[in-house]
């Protein structure tokens, strides 16, 4: 593969649109073959040639850039993108969940003591039946910011501060790993396309080269 490779880079250079400030995106190479064979034309065929030399140029020139010109090393790249990619979605994943809960518990927290004294009040009416109804709505929010809190074993109520400043502090660690797991995810998508070229390129390279067979009479 090296040395196939190293030899078409040289013609890659060449054919890269030099008009080009930002290169587009590796794409996949068209099975001309296939196409033909289902009844695409002669037009066709011109087209996806022209398309194909441009999208194998910019395999070859990404493979160089990043000198992945083995198999093995691009294989080993592959992998360890595929880890750092999972590993960083992970972290996003759990920073995500525990953000939620802070969400959660701040909502609960801002209800408690907004419907607390009206909760304490309820105690010292004349008629609470009636004053209970009156603010149904009020204290239905309070007694599930209560539960929540009882489910969740807090004896002791956070500062909303300290809650808003953990929030921010998780909220820029999940932006970092955010922007890694992108980042590992743009390069594997365009390797894994560049290998499947790669492959393409080889399998027709095989084919082109292959004896036919003689007609048995």
């Amino acid at each position: 593969m090296l040395t196939v490779l190293s030899q078409n880079i040289q013609l890659a250079v060449t054919i890269q649109p030099s008009s080009e400030k930002k290169p587009d995106k590796i794409r996949k190479l068209v099975d001309i073959q296939a196409n033909v064979a289902v009844g695409k034309g002669i037009g066709y065929e011109r087209w996806a040639k022209k398309f194909n030399l441009k999208r194998w140029s910019q395999t070859l020139c990404l493979l160089q850039e990043k000198k992945l010109l083995s198999e093995d090393a691009l294989h080993q790249r592959i992998a360890e993108l595929q880890t750092q990619h999972d590993d960083a979605l992970a972290v996003v994943k759990d920073l995500d969940a525990r953000m939620v809960s802070l969400k959660e518990l701040r909502g609960h927290l801002v209800v408690y003591r907004q419907y607390k004294p009206l909760a304490q009040k309820l105690q010292t009416v004349r008629n609470p039946a009636k004053f209970k109804e009156q603010h149904r709505a009020e204290l239905a929010v309070y007694e599930a910011a209560c539960a929540y809190f009882k489910a969740n074993g807090l004896r002791t109520l956070p500062d909303l501060k300290k809650l808003d400043a953990e929030y921010q502090a998780l909220s820029s660690e999940k932006n970092g790993f955010y922007t890694r797991y992108k980042k590992a995810q743009i390069e594997l998508r365009e390797l894994r396309t560049a290998q499947q070229n790669v492959e393409a390129f080889f399998r027709k390279e095989e084919r082109s080269h292959a004896v036919p067979q003689q007609e048995v009479k």
